[in-house]
């Protein structure tokens, strides 16, 4: 389905809103009666300065900067000047009495002001006579009257640039988000207006200004908590939810009734239930997450940008009272908190870059944490211990640097997120031993496999993929791309550490050292295997041009005599050696299994021992290399020769078989030899091993006991093929 809006259109859209919510502001801050009178509050005593006086003002040089005012009158009527009249809001009162009293003392004031003629006292009780212009100038209104409008763009324009770059503006968490914006950007420029006022605005606009600003608020909570209940996944019922949400914005109608004494039951607790449902839709969401990598990996961003929100607000509350000061502007550094809260969240709807979520979480927070230590601790000295601001300050910076910094740094080295070297360097010795294993046991390609499996424990390795030019990290995170090379194909990992985190920048830095490692000791192998080879064709062709030249001088000279059986096998095995070393073609396994099965059949026969031999049909189309082929043949032949010496057997059982790319050969026999403790290894044992270990392989033994006697020994050995 095609958009109503493209994305320049929504822009646009955005745009004409914005200047008229600003153009709106403006009218209702400069339509109302100006003195030019800038004041400012007495933090602790309340009192009222002129701080300053506009020079095209009707108050210029009739009031002077530094006087103190206390009351404004007309022909008819006087108010006394407060701080709550001028400074304060309406939704910082607990009760309505107090409530409406604001709004009384703002209209009558209002009436003041729309006089022809005004009069200002001083504390020495002189009167100072002033007209007031009708209208307020553009220039004079206040810098917070414009910071206030700007944040507010900020976070309006936030919320439609992630619905113009939606792939589906349809989608619940999109809209839900952009009305969030769109009844914050109202919200700013309601309080704009009565924040920058003068002295006071009419009290029936005033009034009617903060019930904007109540349901303005509300409808920004209320939009931005139903997010939860459709992003990251969409949880069950979330139409119910949202429509019961929506639901409990009847109890504002409580605050119109001004049903209660109190505004916290009207206003504020309406509030605190809403917040307390989106815990609730985000302990949902992480429960609805579980086993989504990607979509977990957004929930947490979310998170972490809404703790850092709370953290940040706590900061500014907290720094006045450290530093014995009143932040100016302290609105403003809460609504850029609540900007950069706004982004986070935007960010994370977006899933931006998540695969380093964890690494900015991890800095920021560090950052934050030290900051917080330093301020709690403070507070905590000046509050328990009455220590003086200075000194509380000073010795929690000390404090920190001597105990915070230490821990931080080794936080950071043991328990990043997939950022810890002391992990990587646990692997080396692991990933060289697996690197440098010899060929027989996997081919290039399945050491490189196996070697990623064991370093990043992927839930899922593909293959037959797109080649890229470089590692990439793709589905925000999800998936490593790791391209093609020492032709080796490209391979897609999924789901790193079992899929309990997404791969980050650390990954893609230490599988290009691992890559870089990995070519090295191919390089490295290769040399050696090539040098290996070299040394066995020299001892080759020495055996060959000596020993066999002799062997033959030996039939000759033998021939017809007893010994002339034995020389001429001798030459035979010799020349399987020769051959094993000079690097030949594999040998069928089949037809190695035939010619063993014939050999120890008839040694066995010689001691009146009978043979048992089982073998799997699918090993005919099998192979050993050469090496393994006589290595294979000589253990098996040390193997019969041990049973004839030791076992005292009656029968030997032998299977051969074809298990997950693995040749399985068992040898069995009833005998009643030694128990294995009692043994002692010697040459023939040592043998055995080294053969084996040398074609890749493993071998076991095992015996059978029955009654406390022993039955019977077994020998499993399993090579790679």
């Amino acid at each position: 389905m095609k958009p109503a809006l493209s994305s320049k259109e929504i822009f646009f859209s955005s745009v004409v809103f914005y200047v008229l919510v600003v153009l709106l502001s403006l009218k209702l801050a400069t339509s109302i009666p100006w003195l030019g009178v800038g004041l400012q509050v007495e933090p602790v005593s309340g009192e009222i300065y002129v701080a300053s006086v506009d020079e095209n003002s009707p108050a210029f040089n009739i009031v002077l900067p530094g006087e103190q005012l206390i009351a404004i009158h007309n022909a008819i009527n006087a108010v006394r000047l407060s701080k709550e009249l001028i400074q304060g809001t309406p939704y910082n009162f607990n009760i309505y009495k107090e409530f409406n009293y604001f709004f009384s003392l703002q209209s009558q004031v209002g009436s003041i002001l729309s006089s022809n003629k005004i009069f200002l006292e001083n504390d020495s009780n002189v009167l100072f006579e002033v007209t007031p212009n009708n209208t307020r100038p553009v220039s004079s209104l206040p810098l917070m009257f414009w910071l206030q409008l700007l944040i507010g763009g900020g976070i309006f324009f936030v919320s439609m640039s992630v619905l113009a770059f939606a792939s589906n503006r349809l989608e619940a968490v999109n809209i839900f988000f952009s009305l969030a914006g769109v009844s914050f950007l109202i919200l700013s420029g309601v309080v704009a207006v009565y924040t920058s006022r003068e002295i006071a605005l009419d009290g029936s606009v005033f009034y009617l200004l903060s019930i904007v600003q109540y349901y303005s608020s509300l409808l920004f909570v209320l939009f931005f908590v139903s997010v939860f209940c459709f992003y990251p996944m969409k949880v069950k019922q979330a139409k119910v939810w949202v429509l019961g949400l929506f639901g409990l914005s009847v109890f504002s109608l409580l605050h119109l009734m001004q049903v209660f004494e109190f505004l916290f039951f009207s206003v504020y607790l309406l509030f605190y239930i809403i917040g307390a449902i989106g815990v609730f839709f985000i302990i949902l969401q992480y429960k609805h997450t579980r086993g989504f990598i990607v979509e977990r990996a957004s929930l947490r961003w979310l998170v972490y940008a809404l703790i850092t929100g709370d953290v940040l607000f706590f900061i500014i509350s907290i720094i006045p009272l450290i530093a014995s000061f009143e932040l100016i502007y302290k609105q403003f550094f809460y609504w850029i908190a609540l900007l950069c809260v706004y982004v986070g969240v935007a960010l994370g709807l977006k899933k931006y870059k998540l695969f380093k979520l964890e690494l900015w979480a991890l800095y920021s927070w560090v950052w934050m944490f030290g900051g917080l230590v330093v301020l709690g601790l403070a507070v905590l000295l000046m509050t328990v211990f009455n220590v003086n601001s200075v000194v509380a300050l000073l010795f929690s910076i000390l404090a920190v640097g001597w105990l915070y910094f230490p821990l931080r740094h080794w936080l950071w080295e043991n328990y990043a997120f997939g950022f810890n070297r002391a992990h990587y360097q646990e692997r080396l010795p692991e990933l060289l031993e697996i690197i440098l294993s010899p060929k027989a046991v996997r081919s290039t390609k399945e050491q490189w496999e196996f070697l990623l499996r064991q370093v990043f424990e992927p839930v899922l390795v593909m293959h037959d993929i797109d080649d890229a030019d470089e590692i990439t990290i793709k589905e925000s995170g999800a998936v490593l791309h790791v391209p093609e090379f020492e032709g080796i194909p490209a391979l897609g990992l999924a789901g790193v550490e079992h899929g309990s985190r997404l791969f980050n920048v650390n990954d893609v830095s230490f599988l290009n050292s691992m890559m870089t490692l990995f070519k090295n000791a191919q390089v490295f192998k290769g040399e050696y295997e090539r040098g290996v080879h070299e040394e066995r064709i020299r001892i080759a062709r020495d055996l060959h041009d000596d020993v066999a030249a002799r062997l033959l001088t030996l039939i000759h000279k033998s021939e017809g005599t007893p010994q002339e059986p034995l020389a001429r096998e001798a030459l035979v095995t010799l020349r399987e050696s020769i051959n094993s070393l000079g690097g030949q073609k594999d040998q069928s396994l089949d037809e190695l299994l035939r010619e063993l099965q014939v050999d120890i059949k008839f040694r066995l026969a010689v001691a009146n021992i009978k043979l048992y031999w089982d073998q799997d049909r699918r090993l005919y189309k099998k192979t050993l290399s050469s090496r393994q082929a006589t290595n294979f043949k000589r253990v098996c032949q040390e193997l019969v020769s041990n049973i004839l010496k030791h076992a005292n057997a009656s029968s030997v059982r032998v299977e051969a078989g074809f298990v997950a790319d693995l040749f399985s050969l068992s040898i069995c026999d009833d005998g009643n030899t030694k128990l294995m403790k009692d043994w002692v290894n010697g040459r023939g044992v040592n043998n055995i091993r080294t053969r084996i270990k040398e074609s890749g392989g493993t071998v076991r033994w095992n015996q059978r006991i029955e009654d406390e006697l022993l039955v019977g020994t077994c020998v499993d050995i399993a090579i790679p093929i």
